[in-house]
């Protein structure tokens, strides 16, 4: 007994319990096959979700806003996707511009953090790395043309009696503002000195030691309102004892 039949493709299974094959792009080729030897591109049309969602009710948007740093295209839709919370933020569209990047070693966080850091750059955005371990942002912040810190011995040094932004802001300023930020600024420098102070020789720093370090602060500033003052000019100061930081020290009487 011979058994003939036609071969079928797995997992299209038809009512007698074979898969049956999918048509050629062209149809079959036998009589009533719908064989077409020619199949004509049908014209494409483009509109906005507005237009169209009457046509073809079934339309969604890319969801994310175009806003900010492109970091890729949409896998369903294809429109860009853009990732820049910042940017977000000053359009509005988040209140909290917070980033957590995690994933495996090896599958691109800091190539994604790179892009961002370049769109932000590009964008007016002034962007601070605390921290390169490895590093992996020396060379782009060098590309950019930042400015590379390099801590240690006989490498660069940090100033931390240095003002930064609002020395310059103080400058542009005058009246009860800027006494008020220049208090700010005093403070700041104070609390850094006895902070390193406490460090080094590992006991607090005592009341009448606060008060000479103040004292050697505001007297550098008089000397020098132009100049940042550094832990070396604290240092030669104490060491050489003006009167107005002696007599800072010694306690006050009363007749």
């Amino acid at each position: 007994m011979t058994i003939t039949g036609h071969a079928r493709r797995p997992g299209h299974a038809g009512s007698d319990g074979w898969a049956s094959p999918a048509p050629p792009a062209w149809g079959w080729k036998i009589p009533g096959g719908g064989r077409a030897a020619h199949v004509t591109a049908a014209p494409e049309y483009q509109g906005t979700t507005s237009q169209l969602c009457g046509l073809f009710p079934f339309l969604a948007g890319s969801g994310a806003p175009v806003v900010g740093t492109p970091v890729g295209r949409h896998q369903l839709t294809g429109e860009v996707a853009c990732l820049d919370p910042l940017a977000w933020l000053r359009a509005g569209l988040t209140v909290n511009p917070g980033q957590f990047v995690l994933g495996q070693p090896g599958t691109g966080k800091s190539t994604l953090v790179k892009r961002q850091i370049t769109g932000a750059v590009a964008a007016g955005t002034r962007v601070l790395v605390l921290g390169d371990t490895k590093p992996d942002y020396t060379m782009l912040t060098e590309h950019l043309g930042g400015q590379v810190i390099r801590i240690g011995r006989g490498l660069d040094r940090i100033n931390p009696l240095d003002a930064g932004p609002l020395g310059a802001a103080l400058r542009r300023m005058s009246g009860p503002d800027a006494q008020a930020l220049r208090w700010e600024v005093r403070s700041r420098r104070l609390s850094l000195l006895m902070a390193l102070c406490t460090l080094v020789r590992g006991t607090a720093i005592t009341n009448a030691e606060e008060v000479i370090l103040g004292r050697a602060i505001d007297l550098l500033v008089e000397r020098s309102p132009a100049t940042q003052p550094t832990i070396a000019d604290v240092l030669d100061v104490l060491e050489k004892g003006p009167d107005t930081v002696r007599g800072s020290a010694r306690p006050a009487t009363s007749c």
